[in-house]
């Protein structure tokens, strides 16, 4: 198994449409063995097909707090996708 190489981007503070374009240009930047670890205050349900579309997978988890929710979206090629449950799994835990 290997480990992922994450890059965070945090679009929490911004409004739509601006998360969506702003993840969506993170993509090309994306190699096989990273992970794009975006911080979200709401659920990107429009972004999911996108992400399949081009052959990315992902994982979202809702973080709650006294204040909001937070989502943390896990973004990596298909070939990681089992690093990926390993990093949600043993980062979470």
């Amino acid at each position: 198994m290997s480990t992922l190489t994450p890059t965070v981007l945090d679009v929490s503070e911004y409004e739509a449409p601006e998360p969506m374009r702003l993840i969506l240009q993170s993509l090309p930047k994306l190699q096989p063995g990273q992970l794009l670890l975006v911080k979200h205050r709401k659920e990107p349900t429009l972004l999911y097909p996108k992400l399949i579309e081009a052959g990315f997978r992902f994982i979202t988890i809702e973080l709650k707090s006294t204040t909001a929710s937070q989502f943390e979206i896990g973004i990596c090629y298909e070939c990681d996708l089992e690093a990926l449950q390993q990093y949600f799994k043993s980062s979470k835990a």
